[in-house]
């Protein structure tokens, strides 16, 4: 079996009040394909809004050098059937000891909209569900990371080239980590909820950032015309989509014509340019710097989250 599913249902308290607790009626942690997972719920604010943030950890050692995929579905469900289920999700992710959380949210003022059945009780009702890959499998997807060109002169901009085998099983693969001006990044590409090819940057370390990504995707004819997608990713706007999580659909690209498959393979080429990064420095502050500025010492971000 390729993936594993489950199902949980979390109930959380939630109050108008500055502070609070959420009493979890979830185990502390779940195995799915063996492999011990977490999920966290906070309250946290991005500028002046105030979101649920909801995260799915894995909780492997710490000092381990691990890896897995897994992906999570979040529902809101209202208490009465005249609402809506609000609906988010995390992306197929790969963790691993330096990024062992990704993380979802909900806007504080959708759940506390007048309108909606979303909170009774002075509680609210969470439905998540986790998918996960089997990484016994021995025809898992493989990524290949090359670097083509890299220079940190005019922009921080590289190129870089990413073959994918056994692409038909594709859940996420991650590039090997590459830096620029000493940031680690990682490149993430996976198959999305919606059935289409998706690529995304990861950066391993805390703090925030603005990169230009230039993606395309190679046909294995160098006569054809490759699909190209230019996009300016800033990591402090949420967005359920971008362009890169569509690049083409798994109809498309698997059609017995295919411009894009040989072997079981595509490939993609990424231009990647860093505009500038905002990182957190030894006394847990912001600081806004240029992209060839010297790397600030990290800090691990912490999550209040109380236990059953």
């Amino acid at each position: 079996m390729g993936l594993a599913e489950t199902k949980i249902a979390v109930e959380a308290r939630m109050a108008l009040i500055p502070e609070i607790t959420f009493p979890l009626k979830v185990p502390n942690i779940m195995y799915v394909q063996g492999v011990p997972w977490l999920i966290q719920i906070c309250k946290e604010t991005q500028g002046v809004e105030k979101r649920l943030e909801i995260r799915l950890c894995c909780k492997k050692d710490d000092l381990a050098d691990w890896k897995y995929s897994a992906a999570a579905t979040v529902k809101l469900v209202p208490f009465g059937s005249s609402s809506n289920v609000i609906e988010k999700r995390i992306k197929p992710s790969v963790f691993n000891c330096l990024v062992s959380y990704r993380s979802t949210y909900i806007p504080w003022s959708d759940i506390f909209d007048n309108v909606h059945s979303y909170v009774q009780g002075d509680a609210i009702n969470l439905e998540i569900k986790i998918t996960a890959e089997d990484y016994d499998r021995s025809d898992r997807s493989v990524l290949d990371f090359k670097c083509l060109t890299k220079s940190c002169e005019k922009g921080c901009l590289a190129k870089y080239y990413l073959t994918i085998s056994h692409v038909s099983n594709l859940f996420a693969v991650a590039s090997s980590k590459f830096k620029l001006h000493g940031l680690p990044w990682k490149l993430i590409v996976y198959k999305s909820h919606t059935n289409h090819l998706g690529i995304y940057s990861q950066l391993e370390q805390n703090g925030f950032h603005n990169h230009q990504m230039r993606v395309r995707l190679v046909p294995t004819n160098w006569l054809d015309k490759p699909i190209e997608i230019v996009e300016t990713y800033k990591s402090d706007q949420q967005t359920e989509m971008n362009p890169f999580d569509e690049i083409i659909s798994w109809d498309e690209l698997h059609k017995p014509d295919s411009r894009f498959i040989r072997n079981d393979s595509v490939s993609l080429e990424v231009e990647f340019s860093v505009d500038w990064f905002w990182i957190w420095d030894h006394k847990n502050c912001m600081k806004d710097k240029p992209c060839n500025a010297v790397r600030g010492s990290r800090v691990n971000q912490k999550a209040a989250v109380a236990k059953t």
